[in-house]
């Protein structure tokens, strides 16, 4: 378990591994290789950044599709191994020095003083890839729209992105983001004793205040969703792949009296037995962490993040079949023997889909896009699923994050990584106050009446310790 303290994958089964005999009409699903040898956990990513056991980097956009979903698994394998041979329990992905956390509005996220997690309730999306990304700053923001599960919880979110972002000058030289980078977010669920301790989940604790900093939780979270954004040296338009929990809910398609498998996290049986009594993919108004008496119902718009009539239909869910062989059931490589406990988690995970366009020097219109068309995670755009809803087109990740094929895609003005934009603005924000005296407590005067956080690393003359305030304060403990 990992202890942190706080602050676009679809058909849900166990997968068993597939044979070759299983793709007779299809060569390149047949000839698709996801094997992997050895201890792979123990690959050193050798020397720089992006790592260089991410061997897979997609060169063509048409009709290959086998080289990027080679290229996501190969990421995912990377994230989730251990940061070193003796640190099995620290993951790639969860280590600030490679993947720092994308901190509240008015921080510096590239700084070294950083939180332990920055959790968050989501909010809206809005429909223009103008927006500007919307981070809320407290977990019980009234205009936030949220989701909870079945026992009433909220689900939490955290954003990290690869390090090299932090060098704002260097990424904005170029039109593209360079080859290694990396954006993803997470969702959270809160578990009880019993699902903490099932070895089910990917779990982490945090110590969450809600509304006061006298009220705080010791809580245990389940990763429940995560949503890669991936640039390839030949494809900066980045690869998008989402990954689930195979026990969040059913397919839309399965709902109905025959419905099989549950208990679900984000579905009730009631409501999948009988869904016209049901409102599905409807997000709330936050009203608070726990026991909430409110349940969001989610059903998975497609299965494979695909419709029958969408291009390379069969070719893409063949090959996320494929690719979920090798990930969840028995016969998992996350479930091979001489695997680390810590790895073995992710056999309860599965890949939805993935998204890419196919030439990249135009931009990402949905004749270009390719993939996983209607890729959306159901924890985290619960609403964006199905047609979109203006009645034309496909929904997926490009509809919020345009790629330019002919302009810039780094400039303030491009908006395809609202993550990146909201570092640039933050990059120059001033630090945190200095402590007056050692292990003092109280208010830290925040400039601008912007909610800072306090520091979660204890460097002499800082604030850590404390959790956010309201106003024009944050309320910490100063470092001994």
């Amino acid at each position: 378990m990992n202890r942190i303290y706080l602050l676009c994958i679809a058909v849900l089964a166990s997968w068993s591994a597939l044979a070759d005999s299983d793709y007779p009409d299809n060569l390149q699903v047949k000839e698709c290789n996801f094997q992997v040898q050895g201890q792979w956990w123990n690959q050193s990513p050798t020397q720089g950044y992006p790592p260089l056991v991410v061997a897979n980097n997609p060169t063509t956009g048409e009709p290959e599709f086998c080289e990027f979903y080679q290229f996501s698994w190969d990421w995912m394998r990377y994230l989730v191994s251990p940061v070193s041979q003796d640190k099995f329990d620290e993951p790639r992905w969860q280590d600030q020095s490679l993947f720092p956390l994308l901190e509240t509005r008015g921080t510096n996220s590239c700084d070294d003083s950083y939180p332990a997690n920055a959790l968050m309730v989501r909010s809206m999306k809005s429909m223009k890839d103008s927006s500007p990304f919307v981070l809320p700053e407290r977990i019980d923001q009234a205009f936030a729209d949220a989701i909870y599960d079945q026992n009433g919880n909220i689900v939490l979110y955290e954003i990290r992105f690869s390090q090299n972002l932090c060098d704002v000058t260097k990424i904005q030289s170029q039109p593209n983001f360079p080859g290694g980078t990396l954006e993803m977010k997470t969702a959270w669920r809160i578990l009880g004793d019993d699902e903490a301790n099932s070895g089910n989940y990917y779990v982490m604790q945090a110590v969450i205040a809600e509304n006061s900093v006298e009220r705080t939780q010791t809580l245990t979270l389940g990763l429940v969703g995560l949503h890669l954004a991936i640039s390839a040296d030949n494809h900066p338009e980045m690869v998008w792949v989402t990954l689930e929990h195979q026990d969040n809910n059913p397919l839309c398609d399965d709902l109905g009296p025959t419905v099989t498998g549950g208990p679900w996290s984000f579905t009730s049986a009631s409501c999948a037995q009988t869904p016209s009594d049901c409102q599905f993919n409807q997000t709330v108004k936050a009203a608070g962490l726990t026991k909430t008496g409110l349940r969001t119902e989610i059903c998975q718009g497609y299965a494979h993040a695909s419709k029958p009539d969408d291009r390379d239909y069969s070719l893409n869910t063949q090959l996320v079949n494929k690719l979920n062989s090798y990930i969840g059931g028995e016969d998992s490589i996350f479930a091979q023997q001489g695997t680390p406990e810590s790895l073995q988690v992710w056999k309860n995970y599965f890949v939805v889909g993935a998204l890419w366009v196919s030439d990249v020097e135009k931009d990402s219109t949905p004749d270009n896009q390719r993939g996983s068309l209607q890729l959306a995670n159901t924890v985290m755009e619960t609403q964006f699923q199905r047609d979109a809803p203006w009645g034309k087109g496909t929904m997926n990740c490009f509809e919020c994050h345009n790629y330019s094929g002919t302009k810039s895609n780094t400039s303030p003005s491009a908006f395809m990584s609202h993550i990146f934009d909201d570092i640039v603005k933050d990059i120059d924000a001033p630090p945190s106050p200095i402590c007056p005296k050692p292990n003092y407590k109280g208010n830290v005067p925040v400039d601008g009446g912007s909610i800072t956080m306090c520091n979660a690393v204890c460097t002499p003359g800082k604030w850590t310790g404390g959790v956010k305030g309201h106003g024009l304060f944050a309320t910490c403990e100063c470092c001994p």
